[in-house]
């Protein structure tokens, strides 16, 4: 809560999902699997804390686990005519 001239400002949901504050329980959960189903885990993790944070996490786990033989070298849009 914060206080500013006699009124009471609550944070609402979006902050606190924003900065990991306010009692929320939000989490990004990530897996890899062995084959193509989904019942053996080769890893897996959830995250939590500020949003920034957890797709930061999601992020460097999709680079950790990510075996492929492919470079991204940008990403451009190109436009249609028709």
């Amino acid at each position: 809560m914060i206080k500013l001239r006699r009124k009471c400002i609550y944070p609402s949901n979006a902050f606190a999902i924003l900065t990991g504050n306010g009692g929320l329980h939000v989490a990004t959960q990530c897996g890899v699997f062995k084959g193509t189903t989904k019942a053996v885990f080769v890893d897996r993790r959830e995250y939590t804390g500020p949003l920034w944070e957890q797709i930061d996490e999601a992020f460097q786990f999709v680079l950790r686990n990510i075996h492929l033989g492919a470079t991204i070298v940008g990403i451009y849009r190109q436009k249609y005519r028709r």
